[in-house]
């Protein structure tokens, strides 16, 4: 009895262990392709956030420098002229918000107009304060610029008398010669943008991802990091060390070696993009000019990098939780089909016993003979059968389900496990094992959700329009999922009530092209919705299914909802004779 039990129950216990560890490497395999593009959209859209912002500021910079009253300041010199200046620097600086400090300072690097945003309340700074700021870099490097051309600081913390101001002020300086009527140097306006307001909108971008953000200057020192006293390092002697590269000394080497990418490392996945300062902005830093077309060509510190983290905790957390639960199932599976395995074995035990004691008798041998064939037969129907014991034991699970989510779930991991049992059975049944008949599985396909969903015909009507062609393996469960989750959407949204309707499902092949249209004269889908970014789990799949056919999507709102899919099959010889 142990023989036929393991021979009844090895096959079985690996088949639906195969079949759970398929839809684990699927089920991963899909959600890690979504969160790599999720995330390099994120920073994609920080980028093109951060370039806007500088445009922006580049727009104010010019405005402020060529302005009427600045210049009839520089010819009359007056003192009103200077105010009348002043009062137009506290009025941009109270419109704006941005700026942390607007300034004019003359050839000799002296301030000649400051306006200081002072924490949301702008005011003039009395003459008795303003400062010389000869001897700082940025001046400097503004002085040697030519007219019409843009001065971009690196990131750093605002200075205020030799020392570091608190509390901590990130701010980039934009800086421009000014130039009087007769085109004679007269100095220069420097807009001081407070770089802590597009952290907290770069930040707020990331909110929803499971990424964390950071922010790097050129030489890999946290501008933004993942602890907020490794920020700023180059600023203070005693965090010269405390760079990204000593936090991750292997992703150091790919962000820094590229400007754009995305990489794995043991400690998670990194996105990444290389952020310049706009070309129209004609950056010079250090005696090093940038050409319009050359952003590549910028000077070592006058570039910035932008990244996504997503830490290996938060990459296995939901691969660790699928797996449990995907254990606990093949426990309980495994029992089921040990006592089914050992009831078979039984049978079988008892029916060679009355085969051995009729051995003697010429007829009780032929009948023996038949009992073994027949046994041999139901044998082999329940090892194809197997997957669906699987959809029935999932049922059977799903009576313990606790809310409407959950058992929905179980009917839909039902509902795709049937889908991929479908052309198991064909294949079991068939001498091509190379390709699917598709209209004899779709048609067990929507045979199978009619039951599923418990369809009447005067309700929702399932009309097939299927052309016999044959189909990979692996395109034909594309096809079966996505038609899974286009009916099963069309039963629970598109009907409400259950009211009448229709359901065409309809599959040609149109000049060596296969199309797949999946149709319904329901209410129709959100015209916002975006089956792309969607976060239902459905629409996710349908997506990536199309992309594994590599194929097109077209979604029609016109009457109902109508989904057109449309790819190239693999060309046979039994396909070429039937065409």
């Amino acid at each position: 009895m142990i023989k036929p039990f393991f021979t009844i129950f090895l096959p079985s216990i690996i088949l639906v262990g195969g079949i759970i560890t398929i839809f684990y490497i699927s089920y991963t395999g899909i959600e890690k392709k979504i969160l790599k593009k999720n995330e390099a959209h994120i920073v994609e859209i920080q980028t093109e956030m951060i370039v806007k912002t500088f445009e922006s500021i580049v727009s104010d910079l010019m405005f402020l420098s060529e302005h009427h009253v600045l210049q009839k300041m520089l010819t009359t010199g007056a003192l009103e002229d200077q105010q009348i200046v002043a009062e137009e620097y506290l009025s941009f600086s109270m419109k704006k918000k941005i700026y942390d400090q607007i300034r004019f300072l003359n050839n000799h690097g002296m301030e000649i107009v400051r306006v200081n945003f002072n924490n949301g309340h702008p005011h003039i700074v009395p003459k008795q304060k303003l400062q010389s700021k000869a001897q700082r870099y940025y001046f400097r490097e503004i002085s040697q610029q030519k007219y019409g051309r843009i001065f971009v600081s690196p990131f750093d913390l605002n200075i205020e008398e030799e020392k570091i101001e608190q509390p901590l002020k990130p701010v980039i300086r934009f800086g421009t010669p000014v130039v009087d009527k007769d085109g004679q140097k007269r100095g220069m306006v420097i807009l001081n943008y407070l770089g802590l307001e597009v952290f907290q909108r770069l930040k707020k971008l990331s909110a929803n991802t499971s990424g964390q953000f950071i922010f790097l200057n050129a030489e890999g020192y946290w501008l933004k990091g993942l602890k907020q006293e490794d920020e700023w390092g180059f600023m203070y002697e005693n965090k010269i060390t405390q760079t990204f590269q000593n936090s991750f000394s292997q992703a150091g080497y790919h962000v820094f070696s590229r400007e754009t990418g995305q990489f794995y490392t043991s400690k998670g996945l990194f996105t990444f993009n290389t952020i310049y300062p706009p070309a129209r902005c004609q950056t010079s830093i250090a005696k090093f000019e940038i050409p319009p077309d050359s952003p590549s060509s910028s000077p070592k510190n006058n570039y910035w990098k932008i990244l996504s983290y997503v830490p290996s905790n938060v990459l296995d957390a939901k691969p660790s939780q699928l797996f449990s639960e995907l254990l606990i199932l093949y426990a309980i599976l495994a029992g089921l089909l040990t006592l089914i395995s050992w009831y078979l074995a039984n049978v079988q035990s008892h029916r060679s016993k009355e085969i051995t004691e009729r051995k003697q008798a010429e007829e009780r041998l032929k009948a023996s003979l038949q009992e073994k064939e027949v046994l041999i037969q139901e044998i082999h129907h329940r090892v194809k059968n197997n997957l669906q014991v699987i959809s029935s034991l999932l049922k059977l699970q799903s009576r313990y389900a606790k809310d409407e989510d959950t058992l929905t779930i179980f009917q839909e991991s039902q509902n795709r496990i049937q889908a991929m049992s479908a052309i198991h059975e064909i294949l079991y049944q068939s001498n091509n094992l190379a390709s699917i008949p598709s209209k004899e599985y779709i048609e067990t396909l929507v045979k199978n959700l009619s039951v599923s969903y418990g369809l009447r015909s005067e309700e929702i009507a399932l009309t097939i329009d299927v052309q016999n062609i044959p189909l990979r393996i692996d395109d034909a469960i594309s096809c079966g999922l996505i038609i899974n989750e286009l009916i099963s959407n069309s039963i629970k949204h598109a009907f409400p009530e259950r009211k009448e309707g229709t359901i065409e499902i309809t599959l040609k092949l149109l000049n060596k092209t296969v199309q797949l249209v999946v149709e319904d004269n329901g209410i129709g889908i959100p015209e916002n919705l975006n089956i792309a970014n969607s976060k239902s789990m459905g629409l996710r799949l349908i997506h990536f299914m199309v992309e594994e056919l590599q194929g097109t999507l077209l979604l029609d709102r016109t009457r109902g909802t109508q989904f057109q899919i449309q790819f190239m099959p693999i060309q046979t010889k039994e396909h070429t004779k039937d065409i």
